[in-house]
């Protein structure tokens, strides 16, 4: 509280004002000095972001035991493949010719299972963060594996590039 104490005589008043404005100074001053370490910390991290090739983790997730699995798509391979835009004319690679060349994959790999099914498809944009959009897609399907009649419950990804290629999910 800023004024004169009570029990005091009033040419004590205008130092413990002094004193009081100075503490706020000071308390200013170290505010704005976190606030710059903090700009320092969100540029040094945006930079850093950046330095890379933007390699795209399209899809991920951690597992219970901690595993963490990712289906990553590459900068260099995506842009390889013939890019398309929607507004203009179909996909160079058909869903059909997708899934059949997902499935193609699947069946061999997944070979110790009783099925394997498509639950969900995915048409995906290949992005880079803080870029503008590309006109490079590519598909992903999400499998499902079943063994003696039941669903096994557990993480499969596979994508297809619009050249027809095949990224599969890996640990990492």
């Amino acid at each position: 509280m800023v004024g004169r104490p009570s029990g005091r005589k009033a040419g004590y008043s205008s130092r413990i004002d002094y004193r009081i404005d100075v503490r706020q100074r000071r308390t200013l001053g170290w505010a704005a000095m976190k606030n710059l370490i903090r700009l320092a910390v969100l540029v040094a991290t945006c930079t850093t972001s950046t330095a890379y090739a933007c390699d795209h983790v399209g899809w991920g997730t951690t597992l219970n035991n901690g595993t963490r699995l990712s289906l990553n798509i590459l900068e260099a391979d995506v842009r390889s493949t013939a890019s398309w835009n929607p507004e203009r004319e179909e996909p160079p690679l058909a869903l059909t010719s997708a899934y059949n060349i997902a499935m193609n994959w699947a069946r061999p790999h997944y070979s110790d299972y009783e099925d394997v099914r498509v639950s969900r498809v995915s048409l995906a944009r290949f992005g880079c963060l803080g870029e503008p959009p590309t006109d490079y897609w590519y598909y992903v399907f999400d499998l499902k594996l079943f063994r003696d009649g039941r669903e096994i419950r557990e993480i499969h990804w596979v994508a297809v590039l619009m050249d027809r290629r095949v990224i599969i999910e890996g640990e990492g």
